[in-house]
């Protein structure tokens, strides 16, 4: 029995006798057909007699389309029985439980079938369920039989185990009965022997723990993405920022990238093409999520590996929708600028560059370790803080930008007044006069040099994620969810409470908050997988001094024991100013009220002037037709003093021009009697008191007046004549 199967079509696996006894610990359905489809594929290329039993979470169908897509003309194979698809509840179930003993026979009689009619062998796969193993008793039992009847025929056998449901003991038993175990490590599939399969899969299921707990610790998405496949894998933390649960998109491998907005499709391309060439992954797009809504994300790659024809690519998306609706609030208002970079931890600048100006928001001034208003700065201020590496990058880069042949959007190194370096993340907009010359460089800029670290810690082992737990801004927790203990506290948290690693360490989790009873009723609510994210909580630092924070949460089960993980982000600032922008936006409310009720006082007071011009008008026109038209008119008849009458009237129409200058308009109409008579009724006097004024008859007044009111448009009008000479 020692003549070679050859090829088994697997990777990981040289060519192994007939006979041999594999097991593959599998994560994934996507690992199961990673190994199973191209197993069964060189099977059936070697004329070999192929049996897949399948179940959760692999099951007929999916097995099918897999081997259709791997294998042309599949269903000839299907047809003529070389190779059978079978699910568990319809081979060899009895009493609800997997017949071993029957299932085993049965691969006799099909060998002996598959040599009448002439196939070279057998080969065979089995679920862990399938086995119908309940104790390690079942295991041992089951693979030895299965052990006892391959070693003696041309029979092939892989064994799968969900890697997740397999204790440390589990693991050795399972190893033990086989003489190969496939397991992935860094991202490859390996073939290992039992005494090393057991030590490696013990240390990869530890590091896949501590893997996991970060990444559901973490506030942003973790993903796998092939260039082929599209998705392999994304965290649970999609389903709380996107909607879509991670088995929906496992489902549509391809829904993230369609979903991008049509407008950023080419800059994601351009970024993707870029990477693969061997440029970091730095994008930023907009994105649709389940519910229809836009969403900006921060996609930074991580690492990538190639696996045959496909490139696997590792990276992080963070939601930044929050900071870009920040960025458009900055250009609309100075307060809503000094809100948002407080929020986003962005600081903003203006770059005249006609006159060499450039101002920075107080945010900019403490990115570059300076107090507000501390200097004047100019373009070359700036220059000074940039790293000597990196000063020609970002210089041509603004040259780009004011040649418009570029957007200004760069990452460099900076340094500090103090000397410490710092990585800045600035974007700008040039603006032009009517010219196209470039006369302004509005922008901003944001210090991401955590967001660097952290991003390179992602990317190490086990001594690199310490490091990450270790050097992450918030507050990381982990505790038992039943003692309340805890279980391990990174630094922040220790500078956030006040207290020591090692007193964390004695005291609980309820000595840390202001609301016991809130706090644990939060507790069971995350075991129960329905609280993810607390937006406000009270917390206790060591001095009992309250203060508010936001908490994401997950919980998962670490040696027998459920633990919950915390990420704690003190939001005292931001409360602060929150409570300051609410009493600016009242002061203003105020103060707008008030200038209203000015406004109404002042109108009030010019209607006063105005009623009081019209009477002082009026009295003015009055005197002057009732007194001194009088007066000048006796002057008249004495000759030898009748020009100086005529003068001293010329000079007082002059003045008093202003006040009648309606009637005057209408003197191309009215005689030089009917104006006079006009003004005197204007000012009050009846017909009788005009006639004798004036020394003429009753009767010419009121036929004056007849033919004022035809001249003035009046007639068969009821209106006062008297009134409306006052209001013209």
């Amino acid at each position: 029995m020692n003549q070679k199967i050859g090829d088994l079509g697997i990777e990981a696996l040289e060519a192994v006798p007939w006979g041999t006894h594999i097991c593959q610990f599998y994560e994934t359905k996507r690992d199961l057909i990673e190994i199973l489809v191209s197993y069964f594929k060189d099977g059936l290329k070697n004329n070999q007699y192929c049996l897949w039993v399948v179940s959760e979470p692999l099951v007929e169908k999916d097995a099918k389309e897999a081997m259709k897509k791997a294998v042309p003309n599949f269903d000839l194979y299907l047809e003529t029985a070389q190779m059978e698809i079978i699910p568990l509840n319809e081979f060899y179930v009895r009493g609800g439980s997997f017949d071993m003993e029957s299932a085993l026979n049965d691969w006799i009689l099909k060998l002996d079938r598959a040599s009448a009619r002439g196939y070279d062998g057998v080969r065979i796969s089995f679920n862990s369920n399938v086995h119908g193993q309940k104790s390690r008793r079942d295991i041992t039992d089951n693979e030895s039989m299965i052990q006892g009847i391959i070693g003696k025929n041309r029979i092939q056998v892989i064994c799968t185990y969900p890697l997740e449901k397999c204790g440390s003991s589990e693991v050795i038993d399972i190893v033990s009965q086989h003489q190969l175990a496939l397991v992935r490590r860094e991202g490859l599939w390996k073939s290992v022997e039992n005494t090393m399969c057991i030590q490696m899969l013990e240390e990869l299921k530890e590091s896949e723990l501590r893997y996991k707990r970060l990444v559901l610790g973490l506030p942003d998405i973790v993903w796998s993405r092939s260039t082929k496949r599209g998705i392999i894998f994304v965290s649970d933390r999609v389903e709380e920022i996107l909607g879509c649960s991670p088995d929906y998109l496992y489902r549509h491998p391809h829904l993230w990238t369609t979903s991008i907005h049509p407008d950023d499709q080419n800059r994601v391309s351009r970024a993707i093409r870029d990477f693969e060439a061997g440029k970091d992954l730095d994008v930023e797009y907009r994105i649709k999520d389940c519910s229809g809504n836009w969403m900006w994300f921060h996609d930074r790659s991580i690492g990538k590996r190639q696996e045959a024809e496909e490139m696997i690519i590792e990276g992080i998306s963070t939601d930044i929708t929050k900071r870009k609706l920040a960025e458009q609030k900055l250009r609309e208002s100075k307060e809503n600028l000094a809100e948002a970079q407080k929020v986003a931890h962005v600081g903003s600048w203006e770059w005249n560059m006609i006159e060499d100006k450039l101002s920075w928001s107080d945010e900019a001034y403490r990115q570059f370790g300076l107090m507000p208003d501390e200097i004047t700065p100019d373009y070359a201020t700036f220059e000074s803080f940039i790293h000597p590496e990196d000063l020609e990058y970002v210089s041509r880069r603004i040259e780009l930008a004011k040649a418009g042949k570029k957007p200004y959007s760069v990452e460099a190194r900076m340094i500090r007044k103090d000397g410490t370096e710092w990585i800045m993340h600035a974007h700008g907009t040039v603006h032009r006069d009517k010219d196209g010359r470039a006369v302004k460089f509005i922008g901003t800029t944001q210090d991401i040099t955590e967001r660097k670290q952290a991003e390179k810690k992602l990317r190490e082992s086990e001594e690199k994620y310490r490091q990450l737990f270790s050097t992450v801004p918030d507050s990381i927790i982990l505790f038992d969810a039943e003692t309340k203990g805890f279980i391990d506290v990174n630094d922040a948290c220790v500078d956030l409470y006040g207290h020591s690693k090692e007193e964390f360490m004695k005291i609980r989790l309820t000595d840390i908050t202001a609301e016991p009873e809130e706090t644990l009723i939060a507790i069971g609510e995350t075991l129960d997988k329905k609280l993810i994210r607390i937006p406000i909580r009270y917390h206790k630092k060591k001095d009992t001094k309250e203060f508010p924070v936001e908490i994401s949460a997950s919980s998962f089960i670490f040696n027998d024991r459920p633990v919950v993980c915390g990420v704690i982000r003190d939001i005292t600032e931001r409360k602060k100013e929150e409570k300051r922008l609410r009493e600016s936006e009242l002061q203003l409310q105020e103060q707008k009220l008030a200038l209203e009720q000015k406004n109404i006082a002042l109108k009030e007071i010019i209607a006063q002037v105005e009623a009081e011009k019209r009477k002082i008008s009026d009295t003015i026109m009055t005197n002057v037709d009732i007194i001194i038209r009088p007066i000048l008119k006796k002057l008249r008849a004495n000759k030898s003093i009748a020009k100086y009458a005529d003068l001293i009237e010329h000079h007082m129409d002059g003045l008093v021009s202003s006040y009648g200058g309606f009637i005057t308009r209408k003197t191309f109409r009215l005689s030089p009697r009917e104006i006079e008579i006009c003004n005197l009724v204007k000012s009050g006097l009846s017909s009788k008191d005009i006639s004798h004024l004036l020394n003429i008859s009753f009767r010419t007044v009121e036929k004056h007046r007849e033919n004022i009111r035809h001249k003035l448009a009046l007639s068969n009008k009821e209106i006062n004549l008297t009134s409306y000479l006052r209001e013209v």
